[in-house]
């Protein structure tokens, strides 16, 4: 399909289990990128019961997802509508 080798991708809302974000990271792992990934919730009650219950960690388990494919990955919890919260982790990624 694509070779996205050497190429680091950024995909915002990607922790939820049935969200398109996440499909669209692990795509993009499957075609050779490196992901970032981001949401805005890091506590556990943004998970849904039944998928805590199968042991989903959000975030956390995306980019396990994605490392699993052999790319490096690398999770964020921020809200990127706002500017003054993105900007400060953008230099680090």
């Amino acid at each position: 399909m694509y070779d996205l080798s050497g190429k680091v991708a950024l995909v915002t809302g990607a922790g939820g289990r049935h969200g398109i974000g996440r499909s669209i990271a692990l795509r993009l792992a499957d075609e050779g990128a490196d992901v970032i990934v981001t949401d805005v919730e890091a506590s556990a009650t943004a998970i849904r019961a039944e998928d805590r219950a199968t042991g989903w960690n959000g975030l956390r388990s995306v980019v396990e997802e994605i490392e699993a494919k052999g790319r490096q990955s690398l999770g964020l919890f921020s809200d990127v509508s706002d500017s003054g919260k993105w900007q400060t982790w953008w230099p680090k990624a």
